[in-house]
C-alpha cells in the first residue's frame, strides 16, 4: 500500500535546476587564470562559507583566485558573479513540470538550499517555480548552509509535524546524511525518472 506524504522538502541546484553549467565554469577558470579543474577544486573549498553569507561575493572570488593572486578588478569580479549565477540557474522543465502536479497532490512543498545572495535575487526576480512551496530555506539568510544540521532545523521548526513524517531530496549525498542526522527521511535524486518512479512509493 502506497503511503501518502504530506509534506516533501527540495533541494533547489541539481534537482529543481541542471546540473552546474560545464561551459560557465570553464568562463570562470579562464577570467581567475586557473586551469578548470583547480578552478573548481578551490571553487568548493570555499563554497560553503558564501552559501552561508560568511563571505562576500569580492572575498570569495578573491579566495578562488587565490591570496597569491593580484585583487580582482571590478568588471572581472561582475562577470564572475554573473557567471555563477547563470550556472546555477538554468531549470530542468520537467522537475518544474512535476512540481506544478505534485502541489496538487501534497499539500506541503519546502525547499532547503545553498544559494548566494546574487542567485536568490536572480531567481526571485526572473521565476515563478519558488512560489509552489509553503517554506523556503536559503542558505544565505540563516547563516548555515547544508550539511549543517542547523539549516535543517531553520526548516523544521517552521513545518508542523514531526521530521520523521517528512521526505528530503537532494542530489548530495552528504547533504542527506546531515537532513537524517535531523531526523528526515531521504531520498538521493539521481535522474528525473528514477526520482519520479521511487517517489510514486510514496505519493499517490
Amino acid at each position: 500500500m502506497k503511503q501518502v506524504l504530506q509534506r516533501i522538502i527540495f533541494d533547489y541546484g541539481g534537482v529543481i535546476s541542471t546540473p552546474q553549467d560545464v561551459d560557465c565554469v570553464s568562463q570562470m577558470a579562464a577570467l581567475t587564470g586557473l586551469e578548470r579543474k583547480e578552478l573548481v577544486c578551490r571553487y568548493r573549498r570555499h563554497r560553503d562559507e558564501y552559501d552561508a553569507g560568511i563571505l562576500d561575493a569580492p572575498s570569495f572570488w578573491q579566495a578562488v583566485a587565490g591570496d597569491d593572486a593580484p585583487l580582482l578588478e571590478q568588471d572581472v569580479l561582475e562577470k564572475l558573479r554573473r557567471l555563477d549565477v547563470a550556472s546555477w540557474t538554468r531549470l530542468d522543465p520537467a522537475m518544474v513540470s512535476f512540481l506544478s502536479t505534485l502541489r496538487r497532490k501534497v499539500p506541503w512543498l519546502a525547499l532547503i538550499s545553498n544559494i548566494t545572495p546574487d542567485a536568490l535575487e536572480h531567481i526571485r526576480r526572473h521565476h515563478s517555480w519558488w512560489k509552489l512551496f509553503d517554506v523556503l530555506t536559503f542558505s544565505c539568510e540563516v547563516g548555515h548552509a547544508k550539511p549543517s544540521r542547523q539549516i535543517y532545523l531553520s526548516c523544521l521548526k517552521r513545518i508542523p509535524v514531526p521530521p520523521a513524517e517528512l521526505l528530503f531530496v537532494d542530489d548530495v549525498w552528504v547533504n542527506l546524511r546531515g537532513a537524517e542526522e535531523a531526523g528526515l527521511r531521504t531520498l538521493h535524486y539521481r535522474s528525473f525518472y528514477q526520482f519520479k518512479k521511487e517517489l510514486g512509493c510514496w505519493v499517490c
